[in-house]
């Protein structure tokens, strides 16, 4: 059975807080998804129109949770608080 797990996600740079409870199995690449697909005002895009790209790090850990492990494997912890921020890829 799946447990949830309830978190704060800070999306960032905005800081926008959403307070979510999140499947133990699920993915960070789940989660970004549902957090876009929700349509609450999260860029999606940059001002140049290309198509913005998120990752999670859990604040304190300094650390990336892989796209393909579950929360659970992140050592997700509940009322952690999860930064959502946009990569930066230079070029």
């Amino acid at each position: 059975m799946t447990q949830d797990i309830p978190v704060i996600v800070r999306v960032m740079p905005s800081a926008d807080e959403l307070e979510i409870s999140i499947p133990s199995s699920a993915t960070p690449r789940e989660l970004i998804n549902h957090i876009l697909d929700a349509d609450i005002g999260v860029p999606k895009t940059d001002a140049q129109s290309n198509q913005v790209v998120y990752q999670l790090i859990p604040k304190g850990k300094n650390e990336v949770l892989k796209e393909s492990e579950t929360f659970s494997q992140g050592d997700v912890q509940a009322n952690d608080v999860i930064l959502m921020i946009p990569k930066v890829i230079a070029g």
